[in-house]
């Protein structure tokens, strides 16, 4: 088997079909071609006999990534992305092989810098500044796992030059500070080859006025902040609320299909991490529950997660949930998926409670603007006729 590697021959498509014509004639079936981009061709059908990735240069849609499996050896190939040694964008972190059973689970050795869904924060490195990262993934397969260390280095982000010009302005009057006993402090006046003017804020007899409008923006502010924290933790509570009869019924579900509650509670969470990555908004229950799986990673005791995952939910509907695994472990019940499946039955008919609860608040709310449009109504229809009987 022969395979034939092709690049950036950047609108020259003559030389892709002598190449064709010239191989496939040698060696017949026995030969793959290979295109790993800056092609710039606007057809795809210049590329019908290869085998191809997208370059930087290419307009057509073609996948980033390409794997070719020849004599059982799989091959994986790119345009060429930036080197694990310079990461300066997000990274993709698979979770899933395709065709494969297994999963995978990333861990970072600093989360400030490279999460775990390979989102990379280097908004706060320098231009030449290098940090080195491990990034650790766990392969898991029903009761086996293996876990592969991979280190990477995160360098800083390309700077617009007015973000660069700010951040070194700042840098320089941070410098000029170093001596705290001094009264004064001396400004920059130029900086990277470019002048700095400083302009000084002119301000009028407005002292009361600024005094009244600070407090009562000070008084504002604390009341909305306070609303505010209301309605976060009320909207958050519902929406833990809206997910128990879910997460219940997976867990009894997985948990009666033969596994445990830990392989089940880890199934849980890796769904949620994959469907995060589409977009969707943020479910607290989940997040709790991927807390839950880091502590157990680490090497913390089950009993201790699960009880402390219910005390970070704070709603007594969890606090029952975490209870019932907890028993499981400590006493061994063999009813557990049973006992589950109970719960999840109660709680989707506490739900079905909630959203009619939900929809009477709703009606309610609506009746003031109801009342309004009726008035709206009343005085278009009466108006006109009131005016008549006057002019008569």
């Amino acid at each position: 088997m022969r395979i034939i590697i092709v690049s950036d021959n950047h609108g020259n498509q003559n030389i892709l079909k002598i190449l064709y014509h010239i191989y496939s004639s040698l060696y017949k079936d026995n030969v793959k071609f290979i295109h790993l981009g800056d092609s710039q061709t606007t057809s795809i059908n210049d590329l019908n006999n290869f085998i191809c990735v997208k370059g930087n240069n290419d307009t057509l849609d073609l996948p980033k990534y390409q794997r070719l499996t020849v004599l059982d050896k799989r091959i994986h190939f790119s345009h060429g992305d930036e080197g694990l040694d310079e990461i300066k964008k997000d990274l993709n972190l698979i979770e899933k092989l395709e065709d494969n059973p297994v999963s995978i689970e990333w861990f970072s050795s600093n989360y400030n810098l490279i999460g775990y869904d390979g989102k990379v924060y280097n908004d706060d490195l320098k231009k030449d500044q290098k940090e080195e990262v491990t990034l650790t993934a766990n392969l898991q397969y029903m009761e086996y796992s293996s876990s592969y260390e991979i280190k990477v280095i995160v360098c800083g982000r390309e700077l617009t030059h007015e973000e660069q010009l700010k951040k070194d302005i700042f840098y320089e009057i941070k410098c000029a500070q170093s001596d705290y006993n001094s009264d004064y402090v001396e400004l920059p006046k130029e900086v990277d080859g470019e002048e700095v003017i400083y302009k000084k804020r002119e301000s009028g007899n407005y002292a009361a006025a600024v005094l009244f409008c600070g407090i009562s923006l000070a008084i504002f502010a604390h009341y909305h902040d306070k609303e505010k924290k209301n309605s976060y933790e009320k909207e958050k509570i519902k929406q833990m609320k809206c997910d128990y009869p879910e997460i219940v019924a997976k867990l009894s579900l997985l948990v009666g299909a033969g596994m445990t509650v830990r392989m089940a509670w880890e199934k849980i969470v890796v769904d949620y991490r994959v469907r995060q990555k589409s977009g969707p908004k943020k479910r607290y229950a989940y997040e709790f529950m991927s807390e839950g799986l880091n502590m157990l990673k680490s090497g913390k005791p089950q009993i201790y997660v699960y009880e402390e995952f219910g005390m970070k939910c704070g709603i007594k509907e969890y606090m029952k949930f975490s209870s019932l695994i907890v028993q499981n472990i400590k006493k061994g019940t063999k009813e557990l998926a049973l006992l589950l499946t109970l719960e999840a039955k109660d709680a989707f008919e506490e739900r079905k409670n909630m959203a009619k609860k939900y929809g009477e608040e709703a009606g309610t709310k609506l009746l003031l603007p109801m009342i309004i449009m009726l008035i709206v109504v009343m005085a278009i229809i009466m108006v006109p006729a009131l005016m008549s009987f006057s002019g008569y």
